[in-house]
């Protein structure tokens, strides 16, 4: 089969031009940028690896966490009983309250006896009843927190001695 050179000569003038138009083009005209919105992607389609990290901006809402204020700690300092400070831990007991109510607790108590008042919150941060488990020296414990604001500790097991070595408040928060 013989191909007509009459007839694809106009086919090749074309292909030709193209080609000279298109390289002559600078590079940015010939860069296509293809614009996909979010509803237009299959949920799990895309990866981190797929993603220029520059080029996204905040989540409207996450804008809010660079302007909360930061904790204001109130260390606790009248313990009842036999009660007191860790000495040795890097925060003595204290409390502060988040912008949302929520209340934290942090450091670690020592020396009294189970079910005995360890110390009081203010009453006004304080939930109608809760109890939290925390690390004492015997294991698990309870923390348990009145609406009066009494904070006591609940082991599931007593020292040799009767008392309770050791209770990690570090990480109980809960909503005021």
């Amino acid at each position: 089969m013989r191909i007509s050179t009459v007839k694809s000569a106009p086919m090749l003038a074309v292909a030709v031009v193209g080609l000279v138009v298109g390289l002559a083009l600078p590079a940015a005209a010939r860069e296509t940028k293809l614009v996909i919105s979010g509803s237009q992607i299959k949920p799990n389609t895309v990866t981190g690896k797929q993603v220029k990290e520059s080029t996204l901006t905040t989540v409207p809402k996450a804008t809010l966490a660079t302007k909360l204020p930061a904790l204001v700690w109130h260390p606790i300092t009248t313990f009842e009983g036999s009660w007191n400070n860790v000495g040795n831990t890097s925060f003595v007991a204290g409390y502060a309250v988040d912008a949302q109510g929520i209340v934290h607790l942090r450091g670690a108590i020592t020396g009294g006896e189970e079910n005995q008042i360890a110390f009081t919150l203010p009453a006004a941060l304080t939930p109608s009843f809760l109890k939290v488990p925390v690390e004492c020296a015997t294991g698990v414990g309870l923390l348990k927190i009145e609406q009066t604001g009494d904070v006591t500790v609940e082991s599931q097991e007593e020292t040799e001695d009767g008392g309770n070595q050791f209770t990690d408040l570090d990480g109980v928060t809960f909503a005021s």
